[in-house]
């Protein structure tokens, strides 16, 4: 098996080493001969395949064909005419301060121009802007029509966001100068591909060239980047099944698994199409074996490389305590369009182009678009985010106890552990708080075991939330008014029989009862009682 690259997003260096390349050249090919345009951007989550789509489009355009055999584009009657490429990598850039973001944007225009064969620039010319401006009419001169590759565009804007918005807006405004040359020097352009995270319509990228096509929600280009089903198993199927072997799994018990864990993502309204991580499916695939041999479970990969500067944004603002990772939400599609307003950023937006929300497949009963939590991976993730968000704790031992109490058998326990818990949130005094909102806070309490809210019996009379565990089962029932107690609960458990299909499970089975007080928000009275 070729070995898999975990930190390789070099295109000459994978196929030098002899790597896995899953060949994505075929869509690359038809976006180079597309007859109606020639500039083109595309929006993925952090680490998700653009910069080596990238460096494959730069390798292509200098016309390295022997790095391409046995690829789809070796297969076409592309001419593999040599041009000069200029490459930004912009995520690069500093923003501490609005004057090193311009020294290094300098800098970074700089080594770009040399690169791509000018090797002298006038001293007049000082400014990004002005080298830039330079270096496109002389290079197109002397080698002809240029190819401008520009990885992480909205890199600069994004990281400024969590210093500050005023820092934000002044790079922005840096950036749209940069940005608004290139209109006049549509001529000298061959071929631009510009990759991001958030498309942010002030940066002038898109009003200096208004026919940029924007190729992230389009249904042709829904897989370009990502892995599908088809493409794991053409590339990968001996490293899975050596996984599923480790892991003691059936292959195909193994494959849903899998797919469970890192696949969901879906970025077109107009297409099927799914795609797996691909920085998550390396990683696992070539995670290691404990010092018995086996590797048993699946584990978070891509959501431990750090989070993109928009989450952490969004974290920072509190946006994950109005959004419920347990459940589709609604949106409206101009909100996953552009942002235009730094200060106003919308938090369905930011989560999904993050990765940590993605296009819900559609239903019959429901209309418009919806956003769902993409895999299992992020919404372990998601779930510790929100969480960390509302506990506010430096250490885990306040969870530790609380889970071992559940998971032994010990409601008596746990229970002062939740008094204690939602004693100390943090609510604003007018925050509405409704039952929905300690249901969520208990289900991202124990991520990994079954949490089943609403879960409706026989009869059609709906709990309000069962965690079910290797030896016990809790029916929990919350009541938010001032008249309500845990007795009245667990008097509901029992009456509209939710915790009837529980008992004859092999598992020891708890009604919870949990009143809150509407007033303070803290747990006024709770109580636990043995049914089986």
């Amino acid at each position: 098996m070729k070995p898999i690259a975990l930190n390789t997003y070099d295109f000459p260096e994978l196929r030098r080493a002899g790597q896995v390349y899953v060949d994505k050249t075929a869509w690359l090919h038809t976006l180079i001969a597309d007859p109606n345009s020639k500039f083109f951007f595309i929006s993925r989550p952090r680490r998700f395949g653009k910069s080596l789509m990238i460096s494959t489009l730069q390798a292509i355009f200098e016309g390295r064909k022997e790095l391409f055999e046995d690829l789809a584009i070796a297969k076409t009657d592309y001419d593999w005419e040599p041009h000069r490429v200029l490459r930004f990598d912009f995520s690069k850039l500093s923003v501490k301060s609005e004057k090193l973001f311009d020294e290094d944007l300098r800098l970074a225009v700089k080594d770009a121009v040399q690169l791509a064969g000018l090797k002298e620039i006038p001293p007049d010319r000082r400014t990004a802007g002005q080298i830039f401006d330079y270096a496109m009419t002389r290079l197109s001169q002397m080698y002809g029509p240029l190819v401008i590759l520009i990885d992480e565009y909205d890199a600069p804007i994004s990281h400024a966001l969590t210093r500050s918005v005023e820092l934000a807006e002044a790079i922005r405004v840096s950036l749209a100068g940069f940005y608004i040359l290139l209109k006049g020097c549509m001529s000298s352009i061959r071929f631009l591909m510009a990759t991001g995270v958030t498309k942010f319509n002030q940066a002038s990228l898109f009003s200096a060239l208004n026919n940029i096509k924007d190729l992230s929600m389009d249904e042709g280009y829904a897989d370009m980047l990502g892995y599908t089903e088809e493409e794991l198993t053409a590339c990968f199927d001996g490293y899975m099944r050596r996984h599923a072997e480790r892991m003691g799994l059936p292959y195909e018990t193994y494959r849903a698994e899998l797919k469970r864990w890192y696949d969901g993502y879906r970025f077109s309204p107009k297409s099927f199409a799914h795609v797996y991580n691909p920085v998550a499916i390396a990683m696992a695939l070539t995670s290691k074996p404990d010092e018995t041999g086996n590797a048993d479970t699946f584990e978070q990969t891509w959501t431990t490389t750090g989070p993109t500067s928009l989450l952490t944004y969004s974290v920072k603002r509190g946006d994950l305590l109005q959004i419920q990772p347990d459940e589709d939400l609604p949106v409206q599609p101009a909100l996953l369009g552009a942002v235009t307003d730094l200060s106003a950023i919308n938090a369905k937006a930011i989560l999904f182009q993050a990765g940590y929300l993605t296009l819900a497949d559609p239903k019959p009963d429901r209309k418009g678009l919806w956003l769902a939590v993409p895999n299992e991976e992020v919404r372990r993730d998601y779930e510790a985010l929100y969480l960390n968000q509302i506990v506010r704790r430096p250490d885990g031992e306040w969870q530790s106890d609380f889970r071992e109490a559940l998971l032994k058998g010990r409601p008596e326990d746990a229970l002062p552990l939740l008094k204690d818990l939602f004693a100390g949130l943090p609510y604003s005094p007018t925050e509405s708080i409704l039952e929905a909102n300690y249901r969520r806070l208990m289900m991202v309490l124990f991520p990994g075991y079954e949490r089943r809210a609403e879960e409706p019996n026989s009869a059609g009379k709906r709990s309000d939330l069962v965690l079910t565990f290797p030896d016990y089962v809790y029916v929990i029932e919350f009541k938010n008014t001032a008249t309500d107690t845990a007795d009245s609960a667990i008097a509901q458990i029992k009456d509209r029989g939710y915790a009837k299909p529980y008992l004859h499970s092999g598992k020891t089975v708890y009604a919870m009862g949990l009143a809150f007080d509407p007033k303070d928000r803290t747990l006024k009275d709770a109580k636990a009682e043995r049914l089986s």
